[in-house]
């Protein structure tokens, strides 16, 4: 998600809550940075609201970026929906989202395995996107262009090596 945007809707979601505050909070949660602090944040303001009420304009939850487990799991007790789909999101952003997409396929997109075991349940599991991708697929891209990478870095070493280059490790 690009936070970096200077406009950004202003206003209230469908559930009234304001944006700004939807995306300090989310912000928090993604940064991770005191985690024992937006864990009791989340806790005290879960007494009084849904945290399901804190998605931004592209229908993404507190969930979604979240990478720091004591905090993604906090949010999974608190009841956020893990199986919340984004909707269509507007073009000139830099990380607009594929729609219908979940948390679960943004971990996979980016290869985040703590988050993809913290995420997957048998629900999620076998949903796929506006694309027609389940998570697995992403996951499956991004092992095969590893493999790729990896392939041409040991054809690249192979031939220096034909060439005289040594391996030393000292």
């Amino acid at each position: 998600m690009d936070l970096s945007k200077k406009e950004h809707k202003q206003g209230k979601n469908q559930f009234g809550v304001e944006f700004y505050d939807i995306r300090t909070l989310h912000a928090q949660c993604m940064l991770g940075k005191n985690p024992k602090a937006v864990i009791e944040k989340l806790n005290h303001l879960s007494k009084t609201t849904d945290l399901n009420h804190y998605v931004n304009e592209y229908n993404m939850n507190l969930i979604f970026f979240t990478r720091n487990p004591q905090i993604l799991e906090a949010l999974i007790t608190l009841g956020v929906n893990l199986n919340q789909k984004t909707n269509n999101q507007n073009h000139e952003y830099t990380d607009y989202a594929t729609p219908a997409a979940t948390s679960l396929h943004y971990a996979a997109m980016n290869s985040w395995f703590d988050v993809i075991k913290l995420l997957t349940n048998d629900e999620n599991m076998n949903k796929t996107d506006g694309d027609g991708f389940s998570p697995w697929a992403y996951l499956k891209e991004n092992i095969d262009d590893e493999k790729s990478k990896l392939q041409k870095m040991e054809n690249f070493l192979l031939s220096m090596t034909n060439k005289g280059a040594k391996i030393i490790k000292s």
